[in-house]
């Protein structure tokens, strides 16, 4: 399992805009004077979570949403970037302090403020958020092809693998063994599909919280023999 400062590293890379990481752990009157210097509309405050940590909002010269949560002290301890597309909110860039919780301001707005979240490509840090954030339940999460306009089934929790490719994933179905060249170009293509896919997640008051699930003993066997395989 990735590191929390592994995960933190990974989700920041797509950055635009304002330097998001740099406001973390800032008194946020200092931020805003920042960032109202320069940007479209000032930074104010948004709402409240139910932990009680408070939720502001700007948008920037690129026209970037930016969502920031400060502590009980008043510091900012995370910072999310969205562009907006029509509807919806596509995270762009997420940065937080250790145990700051980022899902937990993805969950608060999609069901306190029924924003609609996607993301185009995630990295292992964004896939864990959104994965954390779906097992607080309310949020229903699918797949969307914008080439088709197609949605499909997406169990981001238990078959992440359906859902997230990796470039290193990629790299590894090109070079399989015990496999035609046919049909690794068929795997290729599907799993290039599959990585383009965007996910959604809306909210959805009928999903409850999820139950932890334990790998049962068959499972086991078959991941550790599916992961000496592709080692």
């Amino acid at each position: 399992m990735l590191s929390e400062a592994k995960l933190r590293t990974d989700i920041t890379k797509k950055a635009t805009g304002f330097a998001n990481k740099k406001f973390l752990k800032k008194p946020i009157e200092s931020v805003q004077k920042s960032f109202n210097e320069t940007s479209n509309r000032k930074l104010k405050h948004h709402s409240t979570m139910e932990d009680g940590r408070k939720v502001y909002h700007g948008i920037d010269h690129y026209g970037h949403h930016h969502f920031m949560t400060t502590d009980h002290n008043g510091n900012v301890d995370s910072s999310v970037t969205a562009i907006k597309k029509g509807k919806s909110h596509d995270i762009d860039m997420a940065v937080a302090v250790p145990g700051a919780g980022v899902h937990k301001l993805y969950h608060h707005l999609i069901t306190k403020h029924d924003h609609i979240l996607t993301s185009d490509e995630q990295s292992v840090g964004g896939l864990r958020i959104w994965q954390k954030m779906r097992k607080m339940g309310g949020v229903n999460v699918h797949g969307y092809h914008r080439k088709s306009g197609k949605a499909q089934h997406a169990d981001i929790v238990r078959h992440p693998e359906e859902t997230h490719v990796s470039d290193e994933d990629l790299a590894k179905t090109l070079k399989a063994k015990g496999a035609t060249r046919k049909q690794r170009k068929a795997e290729y293509a599907h799993e290039k599909k599959t990585q383009a896919m965007a996910l959604v997640a809306h909210k959805n008051k009928n999903i409850r919280p999820m139950k932890s699930v334990k790998e049962s003993a068959s499972s086991t066997v078959l991941r550790v023999i599916r992961e000496s395989l592709e080692t």
